[in-house]
């Protein structure tokens, strides 16, 4: 069996897939530990945790995007297409959010006190 890390960046315009082989050391009922080919890291993955997306980038900063995944190599293929799912996903997540709060300044005016900007009250706002 060959386990492959499949790391989906997104920076800017530019979407990069790196595709990285480890070699299997020990195969137990609950996990694979498992040695990147390109140096000493040795990893225990959980079986439960194998092909599942892993958000490495935690917030959007300088125009990047990260995640990650463990998988067998017969897998390649759906996981890269799960993983631009899933960076979309993200980013369309972060558009909402910047939409609500170009409406929360849009909506105050200066010298004034700022209205409240609840999240729960402004997407029922939002058609």
């Amino acid at each position: 069996m060959k386990i492959v890390k499949i790391t989906g960046s997104l920076h800017k315009d530019k979407l990069n897939f790196d595709i990285s082989e480890w070699k299997l050391l020990i195969e137990t009922n609950r996990y694979y530990e498992i040695k990147s080919e390109e140096g000493p890291v040795v990893k225990r993955i959980f079986k439960e945790k194998m092909n599942q997306i892993m958000e490495e980038s935690k917030h959007y900063v300088n125009g990047s995007l990260t995640c990650s995944v463990f998988c067998t190599s017969d897998h390649v293929q759906d996981i890269t297409k799960e993983i631009k799912d899933k960076l979309m996903q993200t980013i369309q997540t972060y558009m909402h959010d910047l939409q609500l709060n170009i409406k929360a300044l849009n909506s105050s005016t200066l010298g004034t006190k700022p209205q409240s900007t609840d999240v729960n009250v402004l997407e029922q706002e939002v058609p």
